[in-house]
């Protein structure tokens, strides 16, 4: 039998369980894994044939968590072309953004709009989070349509953020209970927004301003409040919950006690929670480094690969946004650190960081790693087995990937369009 592309002698990474990388012979047919054999048990018979000696074959990344457009604090660079661009460099063969409705009747209007801009442009494959627009609770169909439309995922503003509406309880109740009643998934950003003001008042009273105080104007306290109020709702309307950007110890324990009782509950951390802690703030790179939740303590760092290793997170997203390094630099409007610009560029990074500083130094199993970069996403979200692993079936979306390659991240490799990483000068494997 013959096949269009032959992966031959390849290391398989099982994601679902502990077993080492097993030598597999991969066959592809129309986009599809048609066949997998010991090596030599398939014949090439005119195929495309790539040699994986040495070299892990890994299912498709998945990044969960990507800012293609951000509609309300500026353009940026590149747009579907060079995010997607990016992410096929980096590992993601799939990647979600963010649809930003602000307007009532707005939600599959915007589902639309994204979508069209996309049309043409972009590389790999991608899914739209549907954004909670402005509305009432008489509004709560456009919930049941976007998930009939095929986006049942969503994501809600615990606090208003640059433009973006806030939630109260009472709608995050009712969005809720409209996504069990519908199969669909909501998903929060998690903090308290009057902790955050009452903070930051107190911090600029003091004559505190300027980023070495931003972890401190929005600390702990205002993510796991949030998070174990959005808890609370979600076993009030029996539904499932996916948490953005979980940056706390406390908030991945609220997150761990609440698998373990058997709740549908997820949660997401992001690369710059693992890799930095909140001195960076008062360093060159602070600026850079702005993100909501910031950065916190090498305590929370510590108890967040923790929650990767254990299985309290299912995911690790990116919040990828490529930004310019002129526009985080420019000055905010402002006198303090309540407005300064958002964002960086991570999609590209992730994969190369993440086994690095993860499988290689022993934080996490190369199997682990695997599962929170693919397979768990495409569980979480719907995609799996078509996405999320290596099966016969499933897309032949596939990373080959070099276990032994060292490299130095620069700004200069990049190709999502941004000008600038916080990661200039790591060594990855």
């Amino acid at each position: 039998m013959g096949y269009e592309v032959l992966i031959r002698n390849g290391q398989v990474v099982d994601p679902t369980s502990s077993a080492p990388p097993r030598l597999t012979d991969v066959a592809i047919e129309g986009g599809k894994i048609c066949a997998l054999a010991r090596p030599g048990h398939l014949s090439a018979n005119g195929a495309r044939v790539i040699e994986a000696d040495g070299l892990y074959v890994l299912p498709g990344m998945i990044d969960p968590h990507v800012h293609v457009t951000d509609r309300v604090a500026g353009s940026m660079r590149g747009g579907f072309k060079l995010t997607s661009l990016g992410a096929i460099h980096g590992g993601p063969t799939t990647f979600f953004d963010f649809t930003i409705p602000l307007e009532s009747h707005a939600l599959v209007k915007a589902i639309e709009s994204q979508q069209a801009e996309a049309k043409g442009v972009v590389f790999s494959d991608f899914c739209l989070h549907a954004g909670i627009p402005p509305m009432g609770t008489e509004d709560l169909w456009q919930i049941q349509e976007a998930i009939a439309k095929g986006f049942p995922s969503f994501k809600a503003f615990m606090l208003t953020s640059r433009g973006r509406p806030e939630i109260d309880d009472g709608l995050l109740l009712a969005v809720m209970s409209a996504c069990a009643q519908n199969g669909g998934l909501p998903g929060v950003h998690a903090e308290n927004g009057r902790l955050i003001s009452y903070f930051s008042q107190r911090l600029l009273k003091e004559g505190k301003s300027g980023i070495r105080y931003f972890a401190a104007s929005r600390p702990n306290i205002c993510e796991a409040e949030a998070i174990q109020r959005a808890l609370a709702l979600a076993r009030a309307a029996d539904s499932a919950l996916y948490v953005y950007h979980v940056s706390s110890a406390e908030g991945a324990g609220l997150i761990r006690k609440a698998r373990q009782e058997g709740l549908p509950i997820y949660g997401e951390t992001c690369p710059h929670y693992l890799l930095f802690t909140d001195e960076v703030y008062s360093g060159q790179l602070g600026i850079l480094l702005n993100r909501v939740p910031p950065i916190r303590s090498q305590r929370d760092q510590d108890a967040l690969w923790e929650a990767l290793a254990d299985g309290t997170f299912s995911c690790v997203g990116t919040d990828d946004v490529a930004t310019t390094l002129a526009r985080k630099q420019q000055p905010p409007s402002g006198p303090d650190f309540t407005d300064l610009p958002g964002g960086m560029p991570q999609i590209e990074t992730r994969l190369a960081l993440l086994h690095s500083e993860g499988v290689v130094k022993g934080r996490i199993t190369l199997n682990r790693m695997v599962y929170l970069l693919s397979t768990g996403p495409a569980r979480v979200f719907g995609l799996y087995p078509q996405k999320g692993t290596i099966a016969v079936g499933s897309d032949a979306d596939l990373v080959i990937f070099d276990p032994s390659l060292e490299k130095t991240i620069t700004a200069n490799q990049l190709h999502c369009g941004a000008d600038y990483t916080v990661y200039e000068g790591w060594k990855v494997k």
